[in-house]
């Protein structure tokens, strides 16, 4: 799909083997090799990990653009602008996974991070 490789800037690279892909490079493949069929769901492990800002920047509108128009994903993540594509989030702490609201602020979420609670434990 030339959509995908357009914004991931892979065309120059169509003809290189992966393995010899710089770390950022073979992350834009693996994104791109999830995405080329348009799936109606994704499971994503940090999709902007390893990548330059423009790159994330790319990601997250071409992630924004896919949810609105009905796909689903399901993503980890510690990026603040990635988690605000989300509609719901849940926070793992002590083994288990505690829903949050979505619009939880970096701050109160940092501190749920750090003391392992939840919004409503922490009030």
């Amino acid at each position: 799909d030339s959509g995908i490789i357009a914004v991931l800037e892979l065309g120059p690279l169509l003809k290189t083997a992966a393995g010899k892909l710089s770390g950022g490079m073979k992350r834009r493949l693996s994104l791109a090799c999830a995405l080329v069929n348009h799936p109606r769901f994704l499971i994503l492990d940090e999709p902007g990990a390893a990548l330059d800002v423009v790159c994330k920047e790319e990601i997250r509108q071409y992630l924004a653009d896919y949810l609105k128009q009905g796909g689903t994903a399901l993503m980890t993540s510690h990026e603040e602008r990635e988690l605000s594509l989300c509609d719901r989030l849940l926070l793992m702490s002590g083994g288990r996974l505690k829903q949050i609201p979505a619009d939880t602020p970096a701050r109160e979420l940092a501190a749920m991070i750090v003391a392992g609670r939840t919004v409503a434990e922490l009030k």
